[in-house]
């Protein structure tokens, strides 16, 4: 295994916990079980208006439906966390990761109270669209073009947002939101480090 992803002890804990926790929801139950799936803080817009359950932003990124979704988030959290990890630092990225989750989820519920259609939902992607929302701030630096070719990275936008578009089991709010919540947060921290840089010149 390279070295990227043996390095990478952030990406590996949020894998280690989605998976024990799918196999914790399979065991009380299944995954698909929408009891289930509140039970463990799947996202549900009239308990977190109704009965303050804001906690459901949160622990909702951490729930999935069925090994497919697990598995597809998974492997897209591997294949994209070590290089946001590797350059932004573990615990930015970890700040990426968690505030996109949070911004998809937000996004989410505010399209349901505009529409008033409201649908149980859960899973990493909001988070993970994050750090495509890092790769598109880096791939418009000039330093970080050659590393991220913006035309690569609108193409791998697109395959992120169509299926959200033709699939209504998606959550495409969560997707946009993510890559959002990403993307502001990665120029929150690059920001701050060339101010540090320029002040400890």
């Amino acid at each position: 295994m390279p070295d990227l992803y043996k390095k990478a002890h952030i990406t590996q804990i949020l894998i280690a916990i989605n998976v024990i926790i799918f196999f914790a929801e399979t065991f009380m139950g299944g995954s698909e079980n929408q009891a289930v799936a509140l039970r463990f803080g799947a996202f549900y817009t009239p308990y977190i208006l109704n009965m303050n359950e804001w906690y459901r932003l949160f622990t909702s990124m951490f729930l999935h439906f069925g090994p497919e979704h697990l598995g597809t988030n998974m492997l897209s959290l591997l294949a994209l966390g070590p290089y946001a990890e590797k350059i932004l630092g573990k615990i930015p990225y970890l700040l990426v990761y968690l505030f996109s989750g949070l911004c998809g989820n937000a996004l989410t519920l505010i399209a349901e109270l505009m529409t008033h259609q409201v649908s149980l939902s859960a899973g990493a992607s909001g988070a993970i669209c994050g750090l495509m929302g890092f790769i598109v701030f880096f791939s418009i630096l000039p330093r970080s073009r050659r590393i991220f070719p913006l035309k690569n990275v609108g193409l791998a936008l697109l395959c992120m947002i169509v299926p959200g578009i033709t699939d209504s089991s998606i959550n495409l709010y969560a997707h946009i939101g993510g890559a959002v919540g990403g993307f502001l947060m990665t120029a929150i921290i690059y920001g701050f480090r060339r101010l540090f840089n320029l002040v400890h010149k």
